[in-house]
């Protein structure tokens, strides 16, 4: 189908069933449909120029919503890095671990029930949310999937601490970890869907 130009203008042909959503959804707003579909184009627009095409728009505001539900805060990274200065007991450090793990756990669970790609959405979510990372590579084949994240910048701490928290995500969205290796500012995981042999880094 292709578009009309009239007056200075175009016509752009789209489909009757997106065209209802678009009419209930501008009631809803109290908006004219001509103004609701222009204040919508004109986001995507200044979110392209930020750097998220259209096609990945839902999956920010996914993990966005994910993460106000679960009470997330946003903290500067050199707050962060001061807190991971604190020396714990063994104890403590587990514990501590043990709490990044059962979060990544929950992440994963909830993009699993809400996400369309609940993998695709996550590999955005870590490129997004601040850990520094240089590469975030995801490859499946069948139900095998490999994950890797390099940073040149993140401590031997943090890199513990995301590994815990990946590794809870993966469990949460299905998957089950087969083998690891993890230094200093590279995580590499792999894993298989629906596998029942799960593991964490605690049980290393």
């Amino acid at each position: 189908m292709g578009e009309n130009e009239v007056g200075g203008g175009k016509f752009v042909p789209i489909s009757e069933a997106t065209l209802k959503q678009i009419e209930a959804a501008s009631r809803s707003e109290n908006y004219s449909i001509r103004k609701f579909i222009e204040e919508g184009l004109i986001g995507v627009i200044r979110a392209y120029e930020m750097g998220y095409p259209p096609s990945k728009l839902v999956d920010v505001l996914e993990f966005l919503r994910i993460h106000d539900a679960f009470g997330g805060l946003i903290v500067p990274r050199a707050i962060f890095s001061e807190i991971l200065k604190i020396k714990f007991n063994g104890q403590e450090k587990e514990y501590l671990l043990e709490k990044w793990y059962e979060c990544g756990r929950w992440y994963g669970a909830s993009l699993r029930r809400s996400s369309d790609d609940p993998i695709s959405t996550f590999k955005l979510y870590l490129m997004s949310m601040g850990w520094n990372l240089n590469e975030v590579e995801v490859r499946e084949e069948g139900n095998d999937l490999r994950l890797v994240c390099v940073s040149s910048t993140i401590t031997a701490e943090e890199t513990e601490i995301l590994s815990r928290f990946i590794t809870g995500a993966l469990f949460g969205m299905g998957y089950a970890i087969k083998k690891e290796d993890i230094i200093t500012g590279m995580i590499i995981l792999d894993c298989v869907r629906g596998g029942t042999n799960n593991q964490s880094l605690k049980n290393e």
